[in-house]
């Protein structure tokens, strides 16, 4: 269960006190903190409940986040939902039952939007396995993120790269005019590869 697994002390921690706290649980069960760009570190919050953490008062709940041909297991050219023009972040745990356990991380920072769930708990999941494959991802993510920063952002045509392992949809595009276009499948170790050159 979830609740076996972190345990926030104070609902009023925020920004780089909370960022800590998040840390040394995640360190303690074998996760690397996610990347966190530097601008946001200060307006990292607890949202909804001790297992998703944010950087706005109001964010959607990952399904809000993900885009129209996710969560209806479509194809990545189909529309894609509004995205947020504000720079963001969302991550955490959710699940239900005994096996239908993830992982999420959203985060939207200059011209790149970044949508990652992978499965992390349930009956039938390892978790050492897959903490080890977070932790890769994520360690592809900042490099990703690294390369992405300092660079000016794309506001007319922003970069979607998604990995998700339920949906079985992992590569980049660009939106334009507010669907995606120009599709590429691609691991995220394969797109990180890409952003270092």
């Amino acid at each position: 269960m979830l609740g076996d697994n972190i345990h926030i002390v104070d609902a009023a921690l925020t920004g780089i006190e909370l960022v800590e706290h998040i840390y040394a649980e995640y360190h303690a069960r074998g996760l690397k903190l996610p990347y966190i760009p530097d601008h946001l570190v200060a307006s990292v919050q607890m949202i909804d409940s001790e297992y998703f953490f944010a950087t706005a008062d109001h964010v959607p709940l990952p399904l809000d986040f993900i885009p129209g041909w996710l969560q209806a297991g479509a194809s990545p050219n189909h529309e894609a939902a509004p995205l947020l023009t504000r720079d963001y972040l969302f991550f955490g745990e959710s699940g239900y039952g005994v096996n239908s356990y993830f992982f999420h991380y959203y985060l939207h920072c200059g011209g790149v939007y970044l949508f990652y769930k992978y499965p992390f708990g349930g009956v039938y999941i390892d978790r050492e396995q897959a903490a080890a494959r977070i932790n890769e991802d994520l360690a592809g993510i900042a490099l990703i993120m690294e390369h992405v920063a300092g660079a000016p952002p794309q506001q007319e045509h922003p970069v979607v790269i998604i990995a998700d392992a339920r949906s079985n949809e992992y590569g980049r595009g660009v939106m334009k005019a507010g669907a995606l276009a120009g599709w590429q499948e691609a691991s995220l170790g394969r797109i990180a590869r890409q952003y270092a050159g």
